[in-house]
């Protein structure tokens, strides 16, 4: 990703609408723009019409949604943290894109949360924060409310130190990464298995191809470069 605004590029999704497209973003302090990219650099900046406080992870659904999760949260003091969505547009041009924004609370004080899960069998959110020691895996209600406080569940535990993560585009496996490796499960929260990831400067970011055969992983840092590795066989077994 050789575009000079993208820095810190934070979360990956692939689009649904546009062939071969990824979603990317900038993390902490940058602006609320969403970056589609492909092969040949970037496509168009979509400006979501929201603040952005500390994005950190993205992920895309079937209906052509776009999710971001401003989640992070390193000192511990957001009372609640936000996740906008907002529409793919169906022409790929620099524009502005109306999102709407759900409050999101933990039940046990504020968390750092780098991972953002999206069930695309039925759009049920989940966060995986990022722990030292042991991360913990938080479910959004079934239905956001984007009048008040969706209180979030704590559903499970995850690997330390996640970075990124995202469900296969048939719902079967969850992807969880943090610097070193990958971890697939087959739901969140699961029993895990491990795939060493490449080295990567300051790896941040997954998302599944579009046949859920390969992961994409990426990095922070200027001129970044996207790895693909193959997702792991049997884990449905």
């Amino acid at each position: 990703m050789e575009d000079p605004r993208i820095t810190e590029s934070s979360g990956l999704a692939r689009s649904t609408v546009h062939p071969g497209v990824l979603y990317t973003h900038n993390d902490r302090g940058g602006a609320p723009s969403v970056f589609a990219v492909d092969g040949s650099g970037t496509r168009a900046v979509l400006r979501l019409d929201v603040a952005a406080t500390d994005w950190e992870d993205i992920a895309t659904t079937s209906d052509g949604m776009i999710w971001v999760a401003d989640t992070g949260d390193n000192d511990g003091v957001r009372e609640s943290v936000q996740l906008h969505v907002a529409e793919e547009p169906d022409t790929l041009v620099s524009s502005t894109l109306s999102a709407t924004t759900y409050d999101l609370r933990y039940p046990d004080g504020p968390h750092d949360a780098e991972a953002l899960l999206v069930d695309p069998a039925d759009d049920r959110v989940y966060l995986v924060t990022k722990d030292e020691e042991e991360g913990r895996v938080y479910q959004a209600p079934e239905e956001l409310d984007p009048e008040g406080v969706n209180e979030l569940r704590r559903v499970g535990t995850a690997p330390a130190n996640v970075t990124g993560g995202d469900f296969s585009p048939d719902g079967r496996l969850v992807a969880l990464r943090n610097q070193g490796k990958a971890y697939f499960a087959t739901e969140p929260g699961g029993a895990t298995t491990e795939l060493t990831l490449p080295s990567q400067p300051q790896g941040e970011s997954i998302t599944f191809t579009s046949d859920g055969l390969f992961v994409l992983v990426g990095s922070e840092g200027v001129d970044s470069t996207i790895r693909c590795m193959p997702t792991p066989r049997g884990i449905e077994d």
